[in-house]
């Protein structure tokens, strides 16, 4: 049995993608970005709570079920899309090609974003192509948790600080 066919037999359920911060977050964490210094007002426990959920819910790759079914949902949209059945090795080569993404770049906007983007968008993606496509939102969700793991490590400094003053 392909690579293929086995990841679309399986029937268990699908991890989520890391969340997107909220617009509060993600402020924060552009301002850490630039240099802004971060000072303890600036760690209100609502930002602390979302930066733990989002390191919680990791960076890592997404389970190749989640990959195949936005090339499924790919396909659909493109005038030269592969029949999966028969063609495993397009499929698998983006897996292998693609494997070190986060899952969170695999949503409907990354898919959208391939199609919007004129002549090139009417095709089915090389993996290299796809890479590429894709790499900008790898890296803006790696810097965000990146960002994260550091407000949680700052919150967690603040409250051992705090217990030796006490």
């Amino acid at each position: 049995m392909s690579t293929v066919a086995k990841i679309q037999n399986a029937n268990s359920a699908l991890v989520a993608a890391m969340p997107a911060p909220s617009a509060s977050l993600d402020a924060m964490l552009w301002a850490m970005r630039s240099g802004i210094p971060t000072i303890a007002r600036d760690l209100t426990s609502e930002r602390v709570q979302e930066a733990r959920a989002i390191v919680a819910a990791g960076c890592g790759p997404a389970d190749p079920r989640v990959v195949l079914s936005w090339l499924t949902n790919l396909a659909a949209t493109i005038v030269n899309a592969p029949v999966f059945e028969n063609a495993p090795e397009k499929v698998s080569a983006i897996l292998e090609v693609c494997e070190d993404l986060p899952a969170g770049v695999w949503t409907r906007e990354t898919r959208l974003a391939w199609v919007r983007q004129g002549e090139r968008g009417k095709f089915w993606p090389a993996p290299a192509e796809l890479y590429a496509h894709l790499r900008p939102y790898a890296d803006r969700i790696t810097r965000q948790f990146e960002g994260c793991q550091r407000i949680v490590r700052m919150a967690e400094q603040q409250m051992r600080t705090k217990s030796r003053e006490v």
